[in-house]
This record gives C-alpha cells, structure tokens and sequence, in this order.
C-alpha cells in the first residue's frame, strides 16, 4: 500500500505568503507596548525622585522646614536646633500605622556624618519615644530603620525608624517627647496618621 504525503501544509494553517497571522501580530504589538508603558513608568519615577531629591536638597540648604501644616500654617514638628546641630537631622513627623500598632518617626538628614550614629547595631543611637499624654509611658524600642534608597543616608532625604505602638498607646492628636540617646529632647511633636 502507498502513502501519498503533500509536502504543502494546509493552507488553513499558514498566511498567505509574506503576511504575519493576526495573533502572532498581536503578540508583538503587545509586547511593544508593555516595554513602551514600563520605559514610561521607569523614567517618570526616576524623573520624581531626582525632582524630590533636588528640592529636599535645596530645602536643607535654604533651611526651610520640612514638616508644615501648609504654607502658612504653623510647625506640626517644632524645630530642635540642638538636634540638628548635634545629631544631623530634622524630625519631619511621628505618625501613627497599621492601626495603631506601629509609630513612625521621619527625620531628614542634614549632615550625613552625624547622622551616622544613629545607625548603632544594638540601636542604642535611635531615639526613644514618650508620650505626653498618657503618663510619660513609652513606646517599645525601635522594631527597624528603614532607608528607601540603598545608598546610606543622603543629605536632603527622609527616612523612617519604626517603633511598636504596645497597646495602642499613641494615637492621632497625641504629643510625644523625642528623647535622643545623649539626653537632648524634642517636645510636643504633634502625632499624625
């Protein structure tokens, strides 16, 4: 018995010549897209960050206040002269997160050798937190310090310490003493959410 075989495929299987299918066109059209939308997103974001970067920087340089009710309003964060001076930093803000569970101080850097010694492996260069409305009661030690860029501490950028809310302790509205660890104090730090 004899097979007979075409060599040709089926012509429902192939395009005509020259011409891509439909499909496989969309594939591509796809793909070129998403690698367009993500050059976007990555550029945009890089774009943000240097603007943030550059106008923090300028900030420290001019000395304006970072943490402001609005452009008028008054401090939500007192200045501490002798902290910034001493420690090389400027207490942006404590908020309050994850429902109430965790507090998060912000500080900018405004001199990055003295702010190194608040990166101590034991965190005894982190600052404590008391509040002022519930007896003088403290918050729980730092749980992390965290740097959203992976290049240490740079002048003009804000960082975060996180600290256990025990209890629910602090709250929005309250005040808490910042007690740094040679004794200077920053008081009546309004607490946000």
């Amino acid at each position: 018995m004899t097979t007979v075989t075409s060599s040709r495929p089926s012509p429902t299987h192939l395009p005509p010549s020259g011409q891509a299918s439909p499909s496989w066109r969309r594939t591509v059209i796809l793909a070129v897209l998403v690698a367009v939308l993500l050059a976007v997103g990555v550029l945009g974001t890089r774009l943000i960050l240097h603007h943030t970067d550059a106008a923090a920087e300028s900030n420290v340089a001019a000395g304006v206040a970072v943490a402001q009710a609005g452009d008028s309003g008054p401090a939500l964060t007192p200045a501490a002269p002798q902290i910034e001076s001493t420690w090389g930093i400027r207490i942006s803000g404590i908020q309050v997160a994850a429902a109430r569970g965790l507090v998060l101080m912000r500080y900018q850097v405004l001199d990055e050798g003295l702010s190194g010694k608040l990166h101590v492996a034991d965190n005894s260069g982190v600052p404590e937190l008391y509040s002022e409305d519930a007896d003088g009661s403290v918050t729980t030690v730092a749980m992390g310090h965290n740097h959203y860029y992976g290049n240490g501490l740079v002048l003009g950028r804000t960082f975060v310490i996180i600290y256990g809310n025990a209890g629910g302790l602090l709250k929005a509205g309250d005040h808490v003493t910042v007690r740094m660890p040679d004794g200077l104090e920053l008081n009546h730090v309004l607490v946000q959410t």
